[in-house]
């Protein structure tokens, strides 16, 4: 007899004990698939691993992101169900015979000939690739194959492409610069007279002396093309190849996933492999990805776009990773025939017209103001084509009901080329899959979004008023969209919600919140009869936590949103030690919050739920763990974070937005009171205008001090640092604020790279600074990445106000 029997104890009489418990069950809905993938990652990880990489610092202590176990895991996630090995066909198709001017049997019938053939034999002079460390010696090969074949196409008198392909060995035992994951690729190809980083890479290789490894290589190349596809804004795909001894294949990766062709024998079918290489080192570069739909010239580029064309101003925003939307935001500005005329006109004999000096500084000045006030936001992204309805159809309708705070809506279409779309369906056409292969890859087709508002992201706030109103903003923003346009926006994160910028606004004004990307969000007015088929982004750290555990029984709410905004509250008081962007130096993996950045959506959701769910009081540890998870800078807003999990996270009655805005307008006042009376503790450019750190700021202690280190400058480089044109009227610095994109005016508060050769410029609102950093000591990332160091004598604090 057991302790239980003995204690008389017995569970109650069962009077149906054969039956089924009556446990309701929540029903299944209709959900496209999500995963968790390396574009998802906040911008403090990826920033944080920028700063690791360049040795700038240890923030967030999130080094072990960019490790391989880590990315590797991501990348097999993402790419999960979309490769297909073994394709029959697919050299054929990447580049058939019309990419080639001479065809690849004349050009292999070319070098059998003459004293010294490069294929002899039945074999390559080349090295043996069944041994080891062979990438140097297989390098120098390929760069002499590819001069042969010039010289064969001079000898046809056919055309080559303008720029020199070189490939190179000189990155297989040291990281290529550039890319979100550091990676040593075999060989790379790069135009020749380029810097070798990711940024102008055009394709990679691999080299394994055993055919076993082909796994490995093929691992290898999907790195490759997620650092190509991920630093370079004009690519649609990569291409990869790869020699497992003496076998070679290439894989092709685009934003549906990965097909990687049949392995042939470089030495048993030198025609198969010479497409290859002639394909990779001198095709034209739409069939290596790039697009084809972007003009280059005079050193600009452009776009059409509904009919009218754009200048490519700058690159704003570019999402990590290979499958997906493949999202890149440029700064554009329309090109009007008129205004052309005007800017040559009001160049003059000074410049090109772009706020140069001379006779034409003014006229040059205007036209600046004038583009920086036309400036939009242009988007390209891989739609899935099973989605019911396309962004611009969502701003569409938040337009037309007056909703506030979205962007407004310019122009939108599918892109095409030669009369076709631009589709990952393309490629697949025709091919021949194995018997064993089960992939069905999604559709996506290339689209280019235009709106009028660009933005900054939310870190970039220069208060926490500004932070905490943007983030009411938002609140009204999507109470608009719920209420007026009946949308519900499904996607709130880091990288939709944004400062807008607005030209010629005074820097003391508040930005206001900006909600963007409605990519993924879904009519309230209509019936859900399916869901999409492609995979969609989960960012574990901002979606819901009923989303991330069980996503299959819960269609999106009005509270799911919420809640995501409660997530990116609390992840900024988390990260940031400050305005600008100012990452904190900490160890992410020892806080709490860590839980809430693991790879399965369902462990990061259980994590959050224990933190985020509502306890009675006594129970209830939300307080212990802003304590301990917020970084001091915060301390005054940890009440109204606190009064926000309250309301949002609360079953009965389910939140509206009014609650949550009657809880920002309540604490708002109270943080701003507190800032205007202790700036120096709330607004880090107050205290450095009385130390006379920043050029531009008034005051006569300031101006002395600035006056000082301009005049310590022009000594040792002999210009000023002021970069303002002589006899120039402009109102205006001549350079760009690098974050933000607005121009400078005389007198603002602006921060200069203090490397003398640098040109860069930032407003003191977007110069990012961390911890202990001056403004005298501050380089911008391109200088970092150049290693350039200061001098020591530069490194002194500025003097102090007299």
């Amino acid at each position: 007899m057991s302790d239980i029997q003995k204690s008389g104890w017995s569970l109650p009489p069962d009077p149906d004990s054969d039956s089924e418990l009556d446990i309701p069950t929540r029903p299944y809905v209709a959900a496209s698939l999500r995963r968790n993938k390396i574009s998802n990652q906040p911008h403090a990880i990826l920033a944080a691993l920028h700063d690791d990489r360049n040795k700038t610092g240890k923030s967030l202590g999130v080094q072990s992101f960019g490790y391989h176990p880590n990315m590797d895991a991501f990348l097999n996630k993402e790419l999960k169900d979309a490769i297909a090995t073994d394709v029959e066909g697919l050299t054929e198709k990447v580049f058939p015979s019309d990419a080639f001017a001479v065809a690849p049997d004349v050009v292999l019938d070319a070098l059998k000939a003459g004293p010294t053939p490069m294929y002899a034999n039945d074999r390559w002079d080349c090295p043996n690739l069944k041994k080891q460390h062979q990438e140097r010696p297989f390098a120098t090969f390929l760069d002499n194959l590819g001069d042969e074949i010039r010289a064969i196409y001079a000898e046809h008198e056919k055309p080559l492409p303008a720029e020199k392909r070189r490939w190179s060995a000189d990155f297989c035992d040291t990281p290529l610069n550039g890319g979100v994951a550091s990676r040593k690729p075999d060989l790379s190809l790069v135009p020749e007279g380029r810097e070798a980083d990711w940024t102008n890479h055009i394709a990679d290789g691999q080299l394994k002396s055993n055919v076993r490894d082909k796994s490995d290589a093929s691992a290898q190349l999907f790195d490759g093309a997620l650092n190509t596809l991920s630093a370079q804004d004009e690519r649609h795909h990569h291409i990869g190849v790869a020699f497992i001894g003496e076998l070679c294949f290439i894989s092709y990766c685009d934003r549906a996933g990965c097909i990687q062709s049949l392995p042939l024998d470089i030495h048993a079918d030198p025609e198969g492999f010479l497409r290859i290489f002639m394909g990779l080192t001198i095709a034209d570069r739409g069939r290596l990805g790039f697009d084809p739909t972007i003009i280059h010239d005079g050193g600009k580029r452009y776009v059409v776009i509904d009919g009218k064309k754009y200048e490519l101003v700058k690159n704003l925003t570019q999402a990590a990773g290979i499958r997906g939307l493949g999202t890149v935001v440029w700064q554009g500005v329309e090109v009007k025939e008129s205004e052309k005329d005007g800017g040559e006109r009001g160049g003059g004999d000074g410049g090109d017209g772009e706020g140069g000096g001379g006779q034409g500084g003014g006229e040059g000045a205007k036209d600046d103001a004038k583009q920086e006030r036309e400036s939009v936001a242009i988007k390209s992204a891989w739609a899935d084509r099973t989605r019911a309805h396309s962004e611009d159809f969502f701003l569409d309708r938040a337009n037309k009901a007056g909703v506030e705070g979205v962007p407004t809506l310019v122009g939108y279409e599918r892109v095409r080329h030669n009369g076709h779309l631009l589709s990952t369906e393309t490629i697949r056409e025709g091919l021949t899959y194995g018997k064993d292969c089960k992939v069905v890859f999604e559709v996506r087709d290339l689209t280019r979004l235009v709106v009028k508002e660009i933005g900054v992201p939310l870190h970039q706030f220069a208060s926490k008023t500004e932070f905490l109103s943007a983030i009411r903003d938002i609140v009204y923003a999507h109470d608009g969209l719920y209420n007026k346009a009946n949308t519900l926006h499904c996607d709130i994160n880091d990288k939709n919600v944004l400062l807008r910028v607005i030209a010629g606004a005074a820097p003391e004004t508040l930005r206001r919140g900006l909600l963007i990307d409605e990519n993924y969000s879904t009519a309230l007015d209509e019936k859900r009869e399916g869901a999409s088929s492609a995979l969609r982004s989960c960012g574990p750290l901002f979606a819901a936590s009923d989303i991330l555990m069980w996503p299959d029984r819960f269609a999106p709410e009005l509270r799911h949103d919420l809640e995501s905004l409660l997530c990116l509250v609390i992840w900024t008081c988390v990260c940031f030690a400050g305005p600008s962007g100012r990452l904190r130096v900490s160890d992410m993996k020892e806080s709490k919050i860590y839980g809430w950045l693991q790879m399965e959506e369902s462990y990061a959701g259980a994590n959050k739920a224990a933190v985020l769910n509502l306890r009675p009081k006594d129970k209830d540890m939300f307080r212990d763990f802003m304590k301990e998870t917020f970084h001091p800078y915060w301390d005054d807003v940890q009440k109204c974070v606190y009064d926000l999990r309250r309301v949002i996270m609360r079953d009965d009655p389910p939140p509206t937005h009014m609650e949550v805005i009657k809880v920002l307008d309540k604490h708002i006042p109270r943080i701003k009171l507190r800032e205007e009376k202790a700036p120096e503790a709330h607004h880090p450019a107050t205290a450095a205008k009385k130390r006379g750190r920043i050029r531009g700021v008034g005051g006569a202690s300031g101006s002395q001090a600035d006056g000082a280190e301009e005049a310590s400058e022009l000594r040792k480089t002999g210009r000023k640092r002021a970069r303002v044109s002589e006899g120039s009227n402009s109102p205006y610095f001549e350079e760009d604020c690098t974050p933000c994109g607005k121009k400078a005016l005389k007198g603002e508060r602006v921060v200069e790279c203090r490397n003398p050769k640098c040109r860069v410029l930032y407003h003191e609102r977007c110069a990012p600074l961390k911890e202990g950093q001056s403004y005298t000591t501050w380089l911008c990332w391109k200088c970092v990445d150049s290693g350039f160091k200061l001098p020591k004598k530069q490194k002194a604090k500025a003097p102090a106000p007299s």
